[in-house]
Formats: C-alpha cells, structure tokens, sequence
C-alpha cells in the first residue's frame, strides 16, 4: 500500500509538472511572450507557499515518513 501510494504521488507530480511545460512550450511556439507569465507565477507561487505553509509541511512530513517506512522495511 505504501508503494502505491508513493507511485501515485510521484505520478501525479511528474503528469503535473510535464503538462505545465507542454503548456508554456505551445503558448511560446504560437507567439505569446511567456517571460511576464513565468514571472507572475513565480510571485504567485511565493504567495501561495506562505499561505500553505503548514499544508506543504505536513504533505513533506508524510512523504517522508512513507519513505522511511518502506527503505527500513516496516510493517506493512
């Protein structure tokens, strides 16, 4: 169960992050200056991570303690 539960949080990290680069990759081969874009969502992510800080922090923490769990070879 831990594994599958890290597969699909990598797996919908990774499908995440791949989508945000085909995006911005097809607004730059159409035309659009995505540099104003790119620096917007930099100041809205800083915006966002203070606001969540303690939801981030406790996804981290459970991240971690699943690893843990799994390379020590826990009970299961």
């Amino acid at each position: 169960a831990r594994e599958t539960t890290l597969l699909s949080l990598l797996k919908n990290a990774f499908s995440i992050v791949l989508g945000v680069i085909v995006f911005m990759l097809v607004l730059s081969e159409i035309g659009v200056n995505i540099g104003p874009l790119l620096a917007s969502v930099g100041v809205l992510s800083l915006a966002f991570s203070f606001g969540a800080q303690k939801l981030v922090q406790d996804v981290v923490t459970g991240v971690f303690i699943q690893f843990e769990n799994v390379s020590t070879g826990g009970p299961r």
